[in-house]
């Protein structure tokens, strides 16, 4: 029984100690804790570059729309406007185009969400309409409650809506300009 004892220590020479393997409990502690800081400090910066890339993409959904509401216009006959986003997502027919030949879609599904909650199945964007409406100046901000009244108004400019509830509370932008005004 004493020799294996003495083989171990002559395994290590006298003044030389042991080599450790692992980490003690207060070093894992500190490591998790430093790790831990520096993952707090850089949250902010991941939200910022979030909320900037969602901007990016409200500001180019609104250049699409109103691109695709020329489009839309430059390939009919009559020159009219759309009569709702909706139809920016659908073909006109050869009969009522230039060109005479199909034309559109203008946009795509995706072209038309909201940026801020994309899956937000009751968002609607403000719509202002061509001259003959008596909304002409204003922006109506649900169509559907005042659709009988506007006739054969058609769409000519879109915004982000102006209702901050119906927008969960996205309405300044970081350059402290209202995204309504975009």
């Amino acid at each position: 029984m004493v020799e294996p004892v003495r083989n171990t220590l002559q395994a290590f020479p006298e003044g030389k100690k042991s080599i450790r393997q692992g980490l003690s409990l207060i070093e894992m502690i500190i490591v998790v804790s430093v790790i831990s800081i520096l993952a707090l400090m850089a949250l902010p910066t991941v939200e910022l570059f979030d909320m900037k890339t969602r901007e990016r993409m409200l500001h180019d959904r609104l250049y699409d729309m109103r691109l695709a509401i020329d489009r839309y216009r430059n390939a009919r006959m009559d020159n009219l406007p759309p009569k709702s986003v909706a139809s920016l997502l659908d073909v006109i027919p050869e009969a009522e185009t230039r060109s005479r030949a199909t034309e559109g879609p203008f946009l795509t599904l995706g072209q038309t969400q909201n940026p801020f909650t994309p899956n937000d199945d009751l968002f609607r964007w403000d719509l202002r309409f061509v001259a003959t409406s008596p909304v002409a100046n204003t922006w109506v901000t649900n169509v559907a409650s005042i659709e009988h009244g506007l006739g054969n108004s058609r769409v000519f400019d879109i915004r982000f809506p102006a209702d901050s509830t119906f927008i969960g509370g996205w309405r300044i932008a970081f350059d402290d300009t209202f995204y309504t005004d975009w």
